[in-house]
């Protein structure tokens, strides 16, 4: 089974321009983010998919695995899209499992990538998962730069969004 992991990352973020590459303890946040996502002992492959040189540029200094994607994407799902039909093409195959990992999650570690990944290896029916955890604070609700869920009682999500 195949499994790659794709971190979209891009400098022209509406909320926080330039994001991917401030600095945390001295090592941008995209760094953060791949070294920990490459870490997990389930994936085959794990890049960063970015229209961005400088992106690039950082990836390639720390040995990892990036793919240039269009500035013109208004999602970052399709930025996944197009980074992953650029790498199977590149590599001639093509990946059981894709992960969506954000590129503004420095604190994710290779056990949450893990976790992410092991319910689509044990059940065929669940096609997707996504990390969630409980709002405790009144104002996280009201947040709007944090993705509330919705899920029923079976933890099966009925919708995203980030208003309260």
């Amino acid at each position: 089974m195949k499994i790659i992991a794709i971190i979209p990352a891009r400098m022209a973020s509406s909320r926080f321009p330039g994001k991917p590459m401030k600095k945390i303890h001295s090592i941008p946040m995209i760094g953060h983010c791949y070294i920990r996502t490459s870490m997990s002992k389930l994936l085959t492959d794990c890049y960063v998919a970015t229209p961005d040189q400088s992106i690039k540029n950082y990836i390639s200094s720390i040995d990892g695995n990036s793919v240039m994607t269009s500035h013109k994407h208004k999602m970052c799902h399709d930025r996944v899209v197009e980074a992953v039909q650029k790498i199977e093409k590149s590599k001639k195959t093509q990946y059981d499992i894709i992960l969506n990992v954000q590129g503004d999650l420095p604190m994710v570690f290779p056990d949450m990538v893990d976790s992410l990944i092991k319910p689509l290896l044990k059940n065929k029916k669940v096609e997707t998962t996504t990390m969630i955890d409980p709002i405790l604070e009144k104002k996280d609700f009201f947040d709007p730069n944090r993705v509330k869920t919705v899920i029923d009682k079976n933890k099966d999500l009925i919708f995203v969004s980030r208003e309260p």
